[in-house]
């Protein structure tokens, strides 16, 4: 049985179409219930709500919204407790919705999607975009950044009993519990469920949405001192963006709309946390949720892949550092562990026996071994050693980056849970040259810096994560045509699209170096705008493929290039007197790309035939 939970204080203009659609479900009679919680009403709502045989009414004297919920939860007979708020109407198949999408996996918590009740204009652009958030953050699953609402939530009776009650806060209450449920819970426990479609009666235009941001804005002072929070950065608001307007097919006009209304938003977000008044309340202690137990497998054999190729402009030297940094790895899990070494080359470009005697030389008789590809893309010699390899799991690394030590075991210690299907280590640029630090801010790898905290993995870099071989046999790289980079970003979305967790372990370093002189540079520059172009056009984003989309990117890594140059500069050692050329240095790097992307435009096969790194 299904247990509908409303709470109710001073909603009667909303009341008769809100019950009488919850009524009117495309879902058996018998096997739900509706429950409304009075929580002090001072209008007709009471009186409303009597002329209605089939809800059960029950009264709350404490004031709050989450105190009527927990009240409620007491009282429900179902298995499933299904949330709405008073102004809201579910659609016709809301709870069919909730049964199947529970019956199907392993969810513990289901979030819908939320409609405005005037669905036009831009308030159904911003409406487009929370809903896409929520459907992102759900599929990352990392509890500090975990979004929640209990308008439209509905979650089983097992996972209530031993996470809830909501705390009762003025706001907050359903984020502080939806978070306990991920940090307790295995991958995949709080789902966004496309069909769960309710209506927002309370917001009929974008100025009831900036308000409300407002509000947010001002609540996640208070619930954060219950739940550590962790707000999305300004690469996951931009992604979101893109997915949005990719999944309904925006135009330009609409696309810029919907980003200045999510301007607007923001700075109405920012100034409720600034401005909003500070209330002085008891917040009750919130204990850390046990994780669900998890039953250990035994460490498995691994297969370290190393391709040859990105060598031919980081240098000898390097290849030859990268190949004992990890022979160093090996000798520490050797005991432990079967390993084996594949390093991957293409013999049109490598001469295989000048590397042989290298190889022999660094890995121990039996564990190093040399492979050789037929073709020298970057992705396909990675494909090319998972193919061979023997191991259980298959460890990626490049030949011009070198890890720090502890790596192998921080990268692969995670397998032990049986649930986790690949692990994505830390990678940074090694700030040790003015050229370094600079590509340390501006650069897309993230910076090194001291967290410990395994999460779920936004994206993965291939030169640094793992994967159980069964998983990457079902699911190979598939490099673009014409493209050098960005398969590993397709990669970690289809790993969300088979429902398989990717987590990240910053603990697992590994340092990449920053272009090797200005050939590198500019060609490194040129390729990244045309695969830009190529990878929007392979997907199907025709506004990211295009001249909106061109410059779009452009103004984002420049704004980008000026915000983490300030914002990283202690993290990379950039002094004063070397900002303004760390800031030269990333506007030309983006100025080559934007180049790359036009150049793309006019002759896209020559692009992808010259060009190669």
């Amino acid at each position: 049985m299904i247990s509908v939970i409303v709470p109710v204080l001073n909603a009667g203009r909303f009341l008769p179409q809100m019950i009488e659609a919850l009524e009117d479900q495309d879902f058996p009679a018998g096997e739900y219930e509706i429950l409304l919680v009075d929580n002090g009403s001072t209008d007709d709502s009471v009186a409303i709500i009597r002329r209605y045989p089939r809800v059960r009414l029950l009264h709350e004297p404490r004031r709050g919204s989450y105190a009527a919920r927990n009240r409620a939860a007491l009282e429900a007979r179902g298995d499933i407790l299904a949330f709405i708020d008073s102004d809201s109407v579910a659609g016709k198949g809301w709870l069919r919705a909730v049964k199947d999408a529970f019956s199907a996996g392993k969810a513990q918590v289901l979030l819908g999607r939320t409609r405005p009740g005037n669905d036009s204009g831009l308030g159904a652009l911003l409406a487009d975009y929370e809903n896409e958030k929520a459907a992102y953050v759900c599929k990352l699953g990392n509890s500090q950044q975990q979004v929640a609402y209990s308008g439209n939530m509905a979650v089983r009776r097992a996972a209530w009993e031993k996470y809830g009650p909501f705390v009762e806060l003025q706001r907050g209450g359903d984020v502080v519990f939806v978070r306990r449920v991920v940090d307790g819970e295995s991958y995949g426990c709080v789902r966004y469920c496309e069909n769960m479609v309710n209506y927002h009666l309370e917001l009929t235009n974008s100025l009831d949405y900036f308000r409300k941001m407002f509000v947010y804005g001002t609540s996640i002072r208070t619930y954060s001192r219950v739940i550590p929070a962790q707000p999305l950065t300004l690469d996951d608001r931009v992604r979101i963006l893109l997915r949005c307007v990719h999944q309904n097919r925006y135009g330009p006009w609409r696309a810029m709309r919907l980003g200045g209304g999510l301007l607007i938003g923001l700075a109405a977000y920012q100034a409720g946390g600034l401005l909003g008044p500070e209330k002085t309340v008891e917040l009750p202690r919130v204990a850390p949720a046990s994780p669900a137990p998890q039953m250990e497998e035994p460490p498995a054999s691994l297969s370290i892949i190393v391709e040859w190729e990105n060598v031919l402009f980081a240098g000898d030297a390097r290849g030859g550092g990268a190949l004992r940094k990890i022979a160093r790895e090996v000798e520490t899990l050797s005991k432990e562990r079967l390993i084996e070494v594949i390093v991957v080359y293409f013999p049109a470009e490598v001469d295989g026996a000048a590397l042989e005697p290298l190889v022999t030389e660094v890995f121990p008789q039996g564990i190093g071994r040399l492979l050789a590809a037929n073709t020298g893309d970057y992705y396909e010699l990675k494909n090319a050693g998972a193919e061979a390899a023997t191991g259980a799991i298959v460890v990626f690394s490049d030949s011009d980056t070198h890890v720090e030590e502890g790596w192998l075991r921080q990268l692969t210690q995670p397998f032990a849970n049986p649930s986790i299907a690949a692990v994505a280590g830390s990678s940074y640029i090694q700030p040790t040259t003015m050229l370094g630090k600079a590509f340390g801010t501006f650069w897309f790898f993230p910076v090194r810096t001291g967290n410990t905290r395994l999460e779920s993995a936004k994206g993965i870099f291939a030169n640094n994560f793992a994967v159980r071989r069964d998983i990457f046999a079902r699911l190979p790289f598939r490099p673009v045509p014409g493209t050098n980079r960005g398969a590993c970003v397709r990669w970690r979305e289809r790993m969300l699209e088979a429902d398989c967790a990717v987590v990240v372990n910053p603990l697992a370093r590994t340092a990449h170096p920053p272009p090797n002189g200005g050939a590198h540079f500019f060609v490194r520059a040129l390729t990244h705008g045309r695969d830009a172009i190529l990878l929007a056009r392979d997907q199907g984003r025709r506004l990211e493929s295009g001249a909106f989309g061109t410059l779009l990117r452009f103004t984002l890594n420049c704004a980008r290039t000026t915000i983490n140059t300030w914002t990283r500069r202690g993290d990379v050692g950039l002094r004063p007197w070397e900002m303004i050329p760390a800031l030269l240095l990333g506007y030309v790097y983006y100025s080559i790309a934007f180049a790359g992307e036009v150049l793309t435009f006019l002759r896209p096969e020559w692009m992808s035939r010259q060009f190669r790194i």
